[in-house]
């Protein structure tokens, strides 16, 4: 079978993402909260200035170009650390 191209470039970037619990919570242990370190790796099927939208999968409806994606992570650009376009 031969496979269709794929339009979307490989994305891998690793980002910031804000912690919240509803406990309650000793002023000490302020200085303990941390937002979680992330990493997300997929095709970068949107990009503004202000967030990028990463699909993990592509579905090739007719076996010849993407009609539809899934798994899908939209990401503030300001809360990212590094991203780097994989060939």
């Amino acid at each position: 079978m031969k496979f269709p191209k794929n339009p979307f470039p490989k994305i891998e970037v690793w980002w910031l993402d804000p912690q919240s619990h509803s406990e309650w919570t000793e002023l000490s242990n302020t200085e303990l909260e941390e937002p979680a370190l992330c990493h997300t790796i997929g095709f970068l099927v949107h990009k503004t200035k202000e967030r990028i939208v990463i699909a993990s999968d592509l579905a090739y409806g007719d076996h010849k170009q993407v009609d539809s994606y899934g798994s899908v992570i939209t990401i503030p650009v300001s809360i990212i650390l590094s991203s780097s376009i994989k060939l």
